[in-house]
């Protein structure tokens, strides 16, 4: 008997052939492009459950797909620094990876510097601390263990520290080598308890200020003044205040909230409305409409290609004082990086290249390559270009430097001395300055003809350096042609007496 099938169900046949060679495809396909398989336990988003995924790999990517809902995702290989050929997340050897990855670290130094790094190749995983001691072991590490190091600084054990005071001081003291670690500071006092230090806890001691706490009114004084007055003494925490009231209620004063005298108003802002004019705009007063003090208020900005139209208030017609850009494309040259603007192709940011003393023509911004570049070492604060202090601090009379652990770079900061001539970044101490010697133009410590030639060769323009303070012979203030003969007399044996 035959079986009639009827050409209605046609479409249903070839929508389901369709389906099977579709998925023999895949299958065949996962199966020809694959060069292994395996299997994993992950869990499945779509299931919302572990399953044990089947995993297919060649040498570029690996794959798996969940044998329950047909989920796939493939990913590239990557590999761990001290396996290079073998992938880290599936059985492929000798593979294409996009990530070298490190599995395992340790703690590195040298004499300068301690850093986490990978304990297999080495390679610095993070940045660079200058060593930290203690006061009883300066040039051991506190927190690498390094010893016989150059420490950029010195802590205190505070297990170990003490509070210390006298009549008119109090303090905290290091009791292992005797270092003041809590500056010295007058005693003082809350006025609840004005004869007990507020700091050291000690009575009988002279207590330089009586302090106030938070709890406080202000009460009237007269017409035009109120003042802030503490509600535990009722002693005066502040100078007397001008009466101020709010707009909405001109007549009391907000503080003491007595009639007076107002000399100045107070607005709400109300942050719903926007008042400008062709340059600015500001937020109203709620109460009285005019114009307040928000943080809001401002110039008017617009978009490059709308510049007549403001982005914050949306007022039109207006005159911005700065315009946005967006759309950028990046342009370099041998010197410079830059972004043109893809609505107005306005130039924006045009900067130098910078670089890091490992790779020295590479801009770090815009990787361009071969360029000339500001060089940077990894002892540098990469925001302005100063010192990072995060090494021990060398000087000498010269200046101050870091040691760069990369290149050995130690380029020289000039001193920045306080007036007490005490450097601010390294302590070094400025040397006094030599006795001055009057008629030692030149500096060597002797008077002779040569600092009178020197004088003379300084007087008629001559590229040379002179002592200014010693060259003012006659002590009138100034080096001139009198100075020069008046030391010229005293060398031929003149009976004067040089200033």
């Amino acid at each position: 008997m035959k079986r009639i099938v009827s050409t209605r169900s046609l479409p249903h046949l070839f929508l389901l052939l369709a389906l099977v060679l579709l998925c023999l495809g895949g299958t065949a396909q996962a199966e020809t492009t694959a060069t292994g398989t395996y299997t994993t336990e992950d869990y499945c988003w779509t299931c919302d459950k572990e399953v044990v995924f089947t995993g297919y790999y060649n040498a570029e990517k690996h794959w798996e797909i969940c044998p329950e809902c047909g989920d796939e995702w493939s990913s590239s290989h990557s590999v761990y620094c001290h396996a290079p050929t073998v992938c880290a997340s599936c059985p492929a050897t000798d593979i294409v990876y996009d990530y070298l990855e490190h599995n395992s670290w340790t703690m590195l130094h040298d004499e300068y510097y301690h850093w986490e790094a990978c304990a297999h190749c080495h390679e610095r995983m993070e940045v660079l601390y200058g060593h930290t001691g203690s006061c009883d072991a300066p040039t051991t590490c506190i927190y690498c263990g390094a010893q016989d190091i150059l420490a950029q600084d010195i802590e205190h054990d505070y297990d170990a520290e003490v509070d210390q005071y006298d009549q008119t001081h109090c303090w905290t003291e290091c009791t292992l080598c005797g270092e003041i670690t809590w500056s010295k500071i007058e005693h003082a006092s809350y006025c609840d308890t004005p004869a007990v230090c507020t700091y050291c806890d000690q009575t009988g001691v002279t207590i330089s200020e009586v302090k106030h706490g938070w709890s406080s009114d202000y009460a009237w004084i007269s017409e035009t003044q109120c003042q802030l007055i503490c509600d535990e003494c009722g002693v005066a925490k502040e100078e007397p205040q001008a009466h101020v009231a709010d707009c909405a209620t001109p007549d009391y004063c907000k503080n003491c909230n007595t009639k007076g005298v107002i000399a100045e108003y107070s607005h709400q802002v109300d942050y719903d409305t926007w008042n400008h004019d062709a340059t600015e705009h500001w937020r109203p007063c709620k109460n009285c409409g005019e114009k307040t003090d928000s943080y809001e208020n401002g110039t008017h900005i617009a978009n490059c290609g709308t510049p007549t139209v403001c982005t914050e208030c949306k007022a039109t017609d207006i005159t911005a004082a700065e315009l946005n850009h967006r759309d950028y494309s990046e342009e370099y040259d041998n010197t410079h990086h830059w972004y043109y603007c893809g609505v107005c192709h306005a130039e924006q940011w045009r900067e130098r290249h910078e670089a890091a003393c490992t790779s020295p023509t590479s801009c770090w911004y815009c990787d361009a390559e071969n360029v000339d570049c500001i060089v940077w070492h990894t002892n540098v604060n990469f925001d302005d270009g100063g010192p990072n202090f995060e090494g021990p601090v060398f000087s000498d009379e010269n200046g101050h430097w870091w040691v760069c652990p990369d290149c050995d770079d130690r380029t020289p900061y000039d001193h920045e001395y306080d007036e007490n001539g005490i450097c601010d970044v390294c302590d070094y101490e400025r040397p006094p300055a030599p006795p001055r010697v009057s008629g030692d133009s030149n500096g060597d410590g002797s008077v002779n003809m040569r600092d009178a030639l020197a004088l003379l060769k300084k007087l008629a323009n001559w590229d040379v350096t002179i002592d200014d303070s010693n060259s003012d012979v006659n002590g009138d203030g100034a080096v001139n042609m009198r100075d020069a003969l008046a030391l010229l007399k005293y060398l031929a044996g003149w009976d004067i007496t040089l200033q």
